[in-house]
């Protein structure tokens, strides 16, 4: 004869239906709370360090420009020699063991830097020419953070973050193309950086007043086109001097947005006429002074990638007119222009 088994009765049903839900109910709030520890956590470690500035090492000895996006050394403004720094002349909270210096020579005419501040968790090296060369590296022993800074003396930037044994790179013309392309590696760890050297740049509303007058700039017709860069380009390379003369003349009078053009050609891909001409025009129209929402305006109207960043966030009309602008500047067709 089979067995009968003798079926659970409601009552212990009842009892496991309400210790699992019990179960449930506390691991979904550890879960929930674990993600906000998490995050937090996070969101501490994604910031440039809280450190002490630098500006005391360079006050009456040397001076940083941000111009069209890239820091330069000021050749009008430094002392030439080598300075020592104790705590007590600075009276800053550094601990006692901290070595500072700042080194300043000339090399034909221009100036020169290496600054150098160390203490046993933080790093700080800086190294400028006056040819606009420029590296800043910064490592927090601590916190696992390293951020560099590979600026050459023309093309392109190169950006190197490290957190927590995670690497990532960056690259781009200026700090303002890649405020553009990724404000928070700007916001979170460039920027920040910056301002331990130059603490009073007013970067993140430069960028924000930039772009309201880049919205500004969308909405009339571009006053320079990638077909009039290249065709003036081309003349570069004509046998007649005043051809070539006249072009030089034509390209310098369209003003600040033949720059960003300009600074992105290969070179290498140049003929010697093509790339001396180009070399005289960049060092002829780059600013000397600080970046101000108006000039950089007038520098990025040129720039494709941006402007098409830009007129993305538009809406209605507006958006019309960004997509007019990109395919004035461009010759490419509306419909390949915003996804």
């Amino acid at each position: 004869m089979p067995q009968i088994k003798n079926s659970p009765s409601p009552k212990s049903h009842h009892f496991v239906f309400s210790k699992l839900l019990s179960f449930l109910l506390i691991l979904w709030m550890s879960l929930c709370a674990l993600p906000r520890q998490v995050l937090a956590q996070s969101a501490e470690a994604e910031k440039f360090p809280d450190t002490p500035a630098l500006d005391s090492l360079l006050n009456g000895n040397a001076s940083f420009r941000l111009v069209l996006g890239r820091i330069v050394l000021d050749t009008k403004r430094y002392k030439v020699g080598q300075f020592r720094f104790k705590n007590a002349d600075v009276g800053d909270s550094l601990p006692a063991d901290t070595l500072r210096t700042v080194t300043i020579s000339l090399e034909q005419g221009q100036p020169n830097l290496v600054l150098y501040r160390s203490t046993p968790t933080e790093r700080w090296m800086i190294e400028a020419r006056g040819n606009g060369r420029c590296k800043i590296q910064y490592t927090h022993s601590e916190k696992a953070y390293s951020l560099t800074w590979d600026q050459p003396a023309s093309g392109g930037i190169k950006v190197h973050l490290e957190q927590n044994g995670i690497k990532r790179s960056f690259t781009g013309l200026s700090a303002w193309h890649l405020r553009f392309e990724d404000p928070e590696l700007c916001s979170q760890h460039l920027f920040p950086m910056f301002l331990k050297i130059e603490p009073n740049w007013n970067l993140e509303l430069i960028a924000k007043e930039t772009e309201k007058r880049m919205e500004e700039v969308l909405q009339i017709a571009p006053l320079v086109t990638e077909r009039k860069i290249q065709e003036l380009m081309q003349e570069f390379s004509s046998n007649n001097a005043s051809t070539r003369d006249k072009a030089h003349r034509e390209l310098r009078s369209l003003g600040l947005a033949i720059l960003t053009p300009l600074m992105s050609l290969n070179m290498q891909q140049l003929d010697l006429e093509q790339r001396l001409r180009v070399e005289r025009l960049i060092q002829a129209m780059r600013p000397t002074t600080d970046d101000t929402p108006n000039r950089l305006a007038a520098w990025l109207s040129g720039d494709y990638a941006i402007c098409q960043r830009i007129a993305s966030k538009l809406e209605g009309e507006a958006k019309q007119q960004g997509i007019a602008y990109l395919q004035g500047l461009s010759g490419i067709e509306s419909g390949n222009i915003i996804r």
